[in-house]
């Protein structure tokens, strides 16, 4: 028999448990079983129904108590919980926020984690015998899931946003504050050697555009929040200059319940496209005359009319400087046409298909092709262009 044992009746026993000892465990027993529960006091109804966790703890942070939300959240019966020291449901690597609240992990049953926001205070209960820890717990794990996938969201959106050509603008619903401006905007606003790189740039606002163009863009805030709205508008320098154009296309964006939370407008450089529309503005005028040539050839030489008038006044301005010559054989040319040839060729000067000339004289495309052979031949013109340069020979533009 070892030091320290007892015999009694053949079986062995350990030595009696020091006084000390069996107070303390006594006391935790007490703690952890004779202590308040949620049933025995008089907001017990309140804490029953509770929609977040509820735990009544000892000073020393053992679990007295657990209400039906707690429950449901980790998995554990009452019973599981009670006499538990709180450190022991928190996830391994976080700690316990104490009295300051905070976000923790605490464990569930399976052995998982789930996020939860703890605030804690003192609480005098009826039968605790003194203080107790009220702790309150709520779940955070769907808020969070969701603040992580916006996060996802938002970054994606920026890279979007920051890598696509196009200027994109998100504004308030009254168009009067800037949200999110791409750094392509900033570009096309500020100008390359300004703009701060790609990034969202929120120093972007309409204040770049010509004052009438903002005015006209202000007004239209009320139907933009029901339609998509485009309008032209321009970009000016500090000096009131035009810099360029730019195409801007708006559009709302709802939240599920329908409310227009933003207005999103898409920039796009429209300046070369308005040129090039000018310049065919002035082309369609420039055939205008070209082909009031065709129809009258004897007025090129400025010397008579088809019917043999004289010519009074001057020959026309934009006649001035041509080679006489080749204006004579122009004209002499010209005056071998057909009246059906002349309104192919009026057509071909004026940039015509031949399926557009078809259309336009009520002909089969072939039909069309025999006139224009017929036409290129009797004006000695290689191609449509040679043809066109031939009409062109007495304007300013390229005789002088």
């Amino acid at each position: 028999m070892e030091r320290g044992e007892v015999r009694s009746n053949g079986r062995t026993r350990h030595p009696i448990a020091s006084r000390a000892t069996k107070d303390a465990r006594l006391s935790v027993a007490r703690e952890a079983f004779e202590g308040p529960r949620l049933d025995q006091i008089p907001l017990a109804p309140l804490y029953e129904a509770a929609p977040i966790g509820v735990i009544l703890a000892s000073p020393a942070g053992r679990i007295l108590s657990a209400n039906p939300a707690l429950q449901t959240l980790l998995g554990f019966r009452e019973r599981d919980l009670r006499g538990r020291p709180l450190l022991s449901l928190v996830h391994s690597g976080d700690s316990w926020p104490g009295a300051r609240g905070g976000d923790v992990r605490l464990l569930t049953r399976a052995g998982g984690g789930v996020w939860v926001h703890v605030s804690e205070a003192e609480a005098h209960l009826p039968g605790s015998g003194g203080r107790t820890r009220l702790v309150l717990i709520r779940d955070e794990s769907e808020e969070r899931r969701l603040s992580q996938e916006l996060d996802v969201a938002l970054n994606r959106f920026r890279q979007l946003c920051d890598n696509v050509h196009d200027g994109f603008m998100l504004l308030t619903p009254d168009l009067g504050q800037v949200v999110h401006a791409s750094g392509g905007l900033s570009s096309l606003l500020k100008g390359e050697e300004e703009a701060s790189g790609r990034e969202c740039d929120r120093t972007v606002g309409l204040e770049h555009f010509h004052e009438e163009d903002r005015a006209r863009l202000l007004a239209e805030a009320e139907r933009i929040q029901e339609h998509r709205v485009e309008l032209q508008m321009r970009v000016v320098r500090p000096d009131g200059s035009v810099r360029m154009w730019l195409q801007v296309r708006t559009f709302p964006l709802r939240d599920p319940l329908g409310e227009v939370r933003h207005v999103a407008a898409i920039f796009e450089d429209v300046t070369g496209r308005r040129q090039v529309a000018e310049m065919l503005a002035q082309a369609r005028q420039h055939a205008a005359r070209l082909v009031q040539t065709v129809q009258d050839p004897q007025a090129l030489l400025g010397t008579g009319d088809p019917r043999g008038h004289a010519a009074s006044g001057p020959s026309p301005l934009w006649l001035q400087g041509a080679h006489v010559e080749e204006r004579t054989a122009f004209a002499a040319r010209a005056a071998q046409l057909t009246p059906r040839e002349r309104e192919v060729m009026e057509l071909l000067v004026a940039g015509g298909t031949t399926k557009a000339i078809a259309a336009e004289l009520a002909l089969s495309p072939k039909t069309v092709e025999v006139y224009r052979a017929r036409v290129m031949k009797k004006m000695r013109a290689p191609s449509v262009a040679a043809l066109v340069r031939l009409v062109l020979l007495g304007s300013p533009e390229n005789g002088s």
